[in-house]
């Protein structure tokens, strides 16, 4: 796999807390890479055929990578977040890969152990999931207009992961689930109930 223009030697990693060059993510639109250039305010997104790996539509935005703490990608959104180190920290922007659009959005976001390393939606269990000093954390996302109660068990043998079950902490957020034509995306418009559930083991990758 050839990633046009990626930057993969040096210091010049994704993120700003990061040591990867390359950040892959998978949603119900397929397979997606971020990366960075040799230009410093630039980020690269591009989305590949899940088979073969061989690029399908590529994006390259006005976006320093390196003043962020991770990005990720649901419903063909980009979401950046601001800080990997800080507790209580947020989501400040949203691009629509489809549309083409950048909104500035102030979703907040707590990262208990405050070092996230990894954050990606994972589209089969409609969570998010991160890595935040070596604790694996999965946030329950819910679409606006369900009931406001906690979350039921979530079969998570599809999704690749055996977890065991875990007391959470409620917290609350601001992302929904939307149709725009052809394409679901999340979309920072309605209230949502958001539950974060720790998970000390071992992940068993099928």
């Amino acid at each position: 796999m050839e990633l046009p223009g990626m930057v993969y030697s040096d210091d010049r990693f994704l993120y700003n807390n990061s040591r990867d060059y390359v950040d892959l993510s998978a949603d119900t639109e397929g397979l997606w890479a971020i990366y960075s250039t040799s230009y410093p305010n630039n980020t690269v997104v591009v989305k590949m055929n899940n088979m073969t790996l061989k690029i399908k539509k590529g994006w390259d935005k006005a976006l320093n990578n390196n003043l962020y703490g991770n990005f990720f990608i649901a419903y063909g959104v980009l979401y950046v977040l601001d800080s990997a180190t800080n507790r209580d920290t947020r989501i400040r922007i949203a691009f629509d890969l489809y549309k083409g659009e950048m909104e500035d959005v102030d979703l907040p976001f707590n990262s208990p152990f405050s070092y996230t390393t990894l954050l990606g939606y994972n589209y089969k269990a409609k969570m998010l999931f991160s890595w935040d000093k070596g604790n694996l954390l999965t946030y329950y996302v819910r679409e606006s207009g369900m009931d406001t109660g906690p979350p039921g068990p979530v079969d998570l043998a599809t999704t690749g992961f055996q977890l065991p079950a875990f007391t959470a902490t409620n917290f609350s957020a601001t992302i929904s689930l939307k149709s725009n034509q052809s394409h679901t995306y999340l979309s920072p418009t309605f209230n949502l109930q958001v539950q974060v559930a720790l998970h000390p083991a071992t992940i068993n990758f099928k």
